[in-house]
């Protein structure tokens, strides 16, 4: 039942990975031509996607997503030819003499080879999909927010492939050690205790180590570069998120106003909080003393900043801005923050 879903699995697999459109051109004359050309050129490094990755980087994404399928298919034809070669053979082991407490320890070693090869079908099939959507609309769904880092390859890209390359090492790694190897260790002393011979059974078994020797041998490179990642390269698995990691662009500016008209003042106060932020707040703090209007500040402040969160207080006792403390009178002041990467 395993093989026949993991077979309809990778056959429904399809990659769609269809040519960059150019766009057209009716052009008259050479020159008009020529210039056309050359902003085809320059778009291609900087145009972006709905906020994503540029076309060239969209383009290697597209070269890697190919690779990695036909990755995919070869390994999932290897393990699923292993895994059929372990189950004939279990099947004739139990078919062939009556119930041994080995046996027991030969379906396990079935089980686990089962579970791992279906779990790293699984884990491959995700990663693919999460990159076939990478490369449909230019940006992750495992991203923060849509929006690419400028200069250079987009570091979320970076680490996200190393993610991927981490986590099939890790998981041929695991089928190595945990699935062919024990099976070669376990059947080369069971044909060793029964003296070889011939017959079925004994041909199957030696075909079901040399596969099994086939996939540890190709699966150990695989251990050897996880083990180059983790402890020369420091590749790690739990790795920090790009902002976290990377300069953020986060801006705060601040503004007061001591009108007495409340519109008026809550325009001057917001005024003096953009000039110093520059950009739309992702975030404002607002707080007026308590004979103001608020109402009013508040009807000024949505049409100032639309659709904007904000969080309000009145004041008595004075506020704080930048280095001085500003007591007595009418007083309206906004605090706001740009960051557009923050939750």
């Amino acid at each position: 039942f395993f093989l026949l879903v993991s077979v309809s699995v990778a056959m429904t697999v399809s990659v769609e990975v269809a040519p960059a459109r150019r766009p057209s051109q009716n052009l008259s004359s050479p020159s008009r031509r020529m210039s056309s050309e050359r902003m085809s050129r320059l778009s291609l490094s900087t145009a972006s996607i709905d906020g994503g990755l540029d076309l060239i980087a969209m383009e290697k994404e597209r070269k890697k997503l190919s690779a990695e399928m036909k990755s995919l298919r070869l390994e999932f034809a290897l393990d699923f030819m292993d895994v059929s070669v372990k189950l004939l053979v279990v099947v004739s082991v139990l078919t062939a003499s009556a119930f041994e407490a080995s046996h027991v320890f030969l379906i396990a070693l079935l089980l686990v080879a089962l579970f791992l090869s279906a779990f790293a079908v699984t884990m491959r099939l995700r990663d693919a999909s999460d990159l076939k959507f990478l490369v449909r609309h230019g940006f992750s769904r495992r991203w923060k927010k849509k929006e690419r880092i400028s200069g250079g390859q987009d570091p979320r890209v970076v680490r996200d492939a190393e993610r991927r390359q981490l986590k099939h090492f890790i998981f041929r790694t695991v089928q190595a050690w945990c699935a062919d190897l024990p099976w070669i260790v376990f059947n080369v002393n069971r044909v060793a205790q029964t003296g070889g011979g011939g017959g079925a059974a004994v041909v199957l078994r030696t075909v079901s180590i040399a596969f099994a020797g086939f996939g540890f041998g190709m699966k150990f490179a695989a251990f050897v570069n996880l083990v180059k990642m983790t402890l020369f390269a420091g590749v790690k698995m739990s790795m920090k998120e790009v902002w976290e990691e990377l300069p953020a662009d986060v801006k705060c500016g601040v503004g007061h106003s001591d009108q007495a008209d409340t519109a008026e003042a809550m325009r001057e106060a917001f005024k003096q909080c953009m000039g110093q932020i520059a950009d739309t707040p992702s975030f404002m703090v607002v707080t007026m003393t308590a004979d103001h209007d608020h109402r009013a500040g508040l009807d000024v402040l949505a049409e100032l900043a639309p659709n904007v969160p904000y969080s309000g207080s009145t004041t008595c006792r004075g506020t704080l801005i930048g280095d001085k403390a500003l007591h007595g009178g009418q007083l309206v002041a906004v605090w706001g923050i740009y960051d557009p990467e923050g939750v």
